[in-house]
């Protein structure tokens, strides 16, 4: 699926053991998933091994195979590892060929025209020695590639600082009255390699200067998310005052397929949400980043229970939700009748895009996408028409060229991942924008992001009258690991600061 299914097995991932062996297992996901929404096949030896036999265990609880789809409530944070138990016996020190096909399916991104949770599906092919070494290649469908578990240099800023920053100094500012935030959703592949603590992201980024303003995913970050204890609330809301951080959004999931076979009714939807706005209240969020996989309705009945908890809801436009989208407009319509301070809208700026980023489309090669394909994907993205026609009509010339299933699946992100929506449209939201995500997936030779028009957006924006917060948003490490995350986050803000210095 992309860079971090290299962290799915690790060294050790296969023991023996008295009945049998174990082998352990992260998830290939940015966030914090629960076993309801994984599925796993294994061969050894290119032997398929029976599913009955499979034993899976997380957080000290043991399930049978066939209980996993209703296991919404067991929750397998991204940091760590599940097992899989097998009673078929192994020989130590031997070296065994695995294939691990890990598959994900994703509770709140909804595809298709049954709108059924998007499968991301990962196989690792490697040969393992029962305690012992392990040489690891990834393959997604059709890809093969080797990889390295080793940190990257000493030199990177992929290290972690050490004692801290230095003396508090405030952070440097830009001109204008729109403010600049880091989301920590930007350290994905930094993040799930377990090298860094939530002080050392927070540290760095504040090291590095990237803003005033801080954004957090519950599900990534938080352990236990949406249940916040009391030790995680001091722990945070030290980091926050410690590094001089002003806590911009928390970053809600509307997880509304969370049990694979069946979806969340609005009564249900309403009751996930709940949890979410409590622990943005109890960290001192004031705004609850959530999606529009939950229609209007459910932001409606939450309304009373926001303005409780003094907890904006910002429902972030991520493409294809462009502002025209008719999810976008009932819900607008709903805002206007509603008249509250609680429902706002958070524009991602992958909805406003200009071109598909290069770093995308390479990756597209590794699936044995040719340079023919790519064209013709680039030539319908331009075309004005709806996203699921975009779908089709690739479908329908890559086909005869001799394009599979897989291949045509990655080339669908090209549409799914980047809107064409005219910047210029913001304004017709304008009045309803709480905060703002800065999408963002590689520079050019002269520090600009070549797909996405940033000094376009901030006219927009700060001609408006928009005086919140903007929070980059690295996308880069969902396809490659060729950057540092905390580089490319500083060059944007470098690209930002410039930018508000002709406001």
């Amino acid at each position: 699926m992309g860079p971090l299914d290299k962290y799915i097995l690790r060294e050790d991932a296969l023991e023996a053991t008295d009945n049998g062996f174990q082998l352990k297992f992260q998830s290939h996901w940015y966030r914090a998933l629960p076993l309801s929404c994984m599925d796993f096949s294994l061969k050894l030896n290119g032997q398929e091994i029976e599913k009955s036999l499979f034993k899976i265990k997380a957080n000290g609880n043991e399930y049978s195979y066939d209980q996993l789809p209703e296991l919404d409530k067991e929750w397998l944070f991204i940091l760590d590892r599940g097992i899989l138990e097998v009673a078929q016996p192994l020989e130590k020190g031997s070296e065994y060929e695995v294939e691990f096909k890990f598959d994900l399916h994703i509770p709140y991104i909804l595809v298709g025209p049954q709108a059924t949770p998007l499968l991301a599906s990962s196989v690792v092919k490697c040969p393992l020695t029962p305690n012992g070494g392990i040489n690891t290649s990834i393959e997604n469908s059709v890809q093969k590639s080797n990889i390295s578990l080793k940190p990257k240099t000493e030199n990177s800023a992929n290290k972690a600082p050490i004692g801290g920053v230095g003396a508090k100094t405030p952070p440097s500012g830009a001109g204008g009255a729109i403010k600049l935030a880091t989301s920590l959703f930007s350290y994905a592949y930094e993040w799930n390699y377990g090298q860094f603590s939530l002080e050392d992201v927070i540290a760095e980024t504040r090291k590095r200067d990237l803003g005033t303003g801080l954004e957090i995913i519950g599900f990534q970050s938080l352990r236990g998310f949406p249940y916040i204890s009391d030790q995680t609330e001091k722990e945070v809301k030290n980091l926050l005052d410690k590094y001089e951080f002003e806590p911009v959004a928390l970053d809600a999931n509307i997880d509304v397929a969370i049990k694979r076979h069946a979806k969340m009714s609005i009564d249900e939807t309403v009751e996930y949400i709940k949890p979410q706005i409590l622990a943005a209240q109890k960290l001192g969020f004031p705004i609850l980043r959530c999606q529009t996989t939950a229609p209007a309705e459910v932001y409606q009945k939450l309304v009373p229970f926001a303005e409780k908890a003094n907890v904006v809801m910002g429902i972030e436009l991520h493409t294809p939700y462009s502002v025209d989208h008719p999810s976008v407009i009932k819900m607008a319509e709903m805002f206007g009748q509603m008249q509250t301070h609680v429902l706002g809208f958070v524009p991602d700026m992958g909805t406003c895009m200009r071109a598909i980023p290069e770093a995308l489309l390479t990756s597209f090669k590794t699936a044995g996408v040719t340079d023919e394909m790519i064209a013709i994907t680039k030539e319908i993205w331009h075309k004005d028409i709806p996203t699921p026609a975009k779908f089709g009509e690739l479908a329908q010339r890559l086909v005869p060229m001799g394009a599979t299933p897989p291949q045509i699946g990655r080339l669908n992100m090209a549409f799914s991942m980047n809107g064409r929506q005219p910047v210029e449209n913001w304004k017709e939201i304008m009045p309803y924008v709480v905060h703002v995500h800065g999408k963002f997936y590689g520079f050019d030779e002269n520090g600009d992001e070549p797909s996405i028009d940033y000094p376009a957006i901030f006219k927009v924006f700060h001609e408006g009258g928009y005086k919140g917060y903007i929070s980059s948003e690295y996308e880069g490490s969902a396809f490659t690991d060729e950057f540092d995350a905390f580089d490319m986050v500083e060059k944007q803000h470098q690209l930002w600061k410039r930018i508000l210095q002709n406001f």
